[in-house]
């Protein structure tokens, strides 16, 4: 959504719609439109709460993204929202109910995808339930049956998922191209790839974005994610970011020879600054700008 004096940009770009989490998911459609993005990433769990308290609709966002000549992709959800401790959900769990409950939840995202017309799903995959705990095969048949249920279910609705590999954080073992290598071929499914998160591989090096992308099987790129990291948090805005712009424009630049698609910038504010609706607006356009100034890779010369 290209303004005068504004770079066209080779991918459409997205947020995530938790930057904007005080507003309702049509209303944030809305305020991107209005900030040049072409796109919006919805987490799940914030559509399935605000349907349940009647904030939104699927109507609602759809008309949003139709006036606002907007697309959009979905990320399947993390937490129950609803829950006491807002538990984590983990398809892979050795805990037979919290596994069933968290594929469900992801059957949920992939039936939603379809009914706003979105393509792409990104998933999170498990992890083990605790600390100490080691990857063994059961966690692997386990995680593996998951995504073959939810490719199943994908395909049919001619839905794509993205397999989004971790950060370097205890529990995580989905961390590096060859597990998703793994998982993928495993699989065996069109519908099945990767949601490419270059702030998750720089956590394990600030080397490895650019040697994850060299491993991965390009066309197998579905999604992409992109925002700060500093030496304590991960996810947050560009102007606070660590990962120096010629840095990270190298990496996009290498992305983006090969990948056409959407690319979400992620990233909240909780932790960071008040949690207020000014605040909110104000990461969403400096986001913006820093795409604009900074990352000359995704401009058309």
């Amino acid at each position: 959504m290209a303004k005068k004096g504004i770079p066209k940009l080779r991918n459409k770009i997205a947020t995530s719609g938790h930057i904007l989490s005080l507003y309702p998911i049509h209303k944030t459609v809305e305020i991107l439109g209005r900030n040049c993005y072409d796109a919006i990433e919805v987490w799940a769990e914030e559509l399935e709460l605000q349907i349940k308290r009647r904030e939104t609709s699927i109507q609602k966002i759809k008309s949003a993204l139709k006036k606002s000549g907007m697309v959009g992709v979905i990320h399947a959800p993390l937490h129950d929202l609803t829950h006491k401790f807002k538990e984590k959900y983990n398809i892979c769990s050795k805990d037979g109910k919290l596994r069933e409950k968290s594929i469900h939840e992801s059957l949920w995202a992939l039936d939603i995808a379809h009914k706003l017309g979105f393509h792409v799903v990104t998933i999170h995959p498990g992890h083990t339930d605790s600390k100490e705990d080691v990857a063994d095969k059961e966690y692997w048949r386990l995680l593996i049956d998951a995504f073959k249920q939810l490719a199943k279910r994908a395909e049919k609705l001619d839905v794509k998922i993205g397999v989004e590999p971790m950060e370097n954080i205890p529990k995580e073992f989905v961390i590096a191209p060859k597990h998703l290598d793994r998982i993928i071929s495993s699989v065996d499914s069109k519908n099945l790839g990767v949601t490419f998160d270059l702030v998750h591989t720089y956590t394990h090096g600030e080397k490895k974005p650019v040697e994850f992308i060299d491993q991965l099987h390009k066309e197998k790129i579905f999604h992409v994610h992109i925002s700060g990291v500093t030496k304590e948090k991960t996810h947050v805005p560009f102007f606070m970011t660590r990962i120096h712009h010629r840095y990270f424009d190298k990496v996009i630049g290498m992305l983006v020879k090969n990948y056409s698609g959407i690319i979400s910038i992620e990233g909240t504010i909780k932790g960071i600054m008040p949690l207020t609706k000014t605040n909110q607006k104000f990461v969403v356009k400096k986001n913006m700008e820093y795409i604009h100034k900074e990352l000359k890779s995704l401009h058309f010369s």
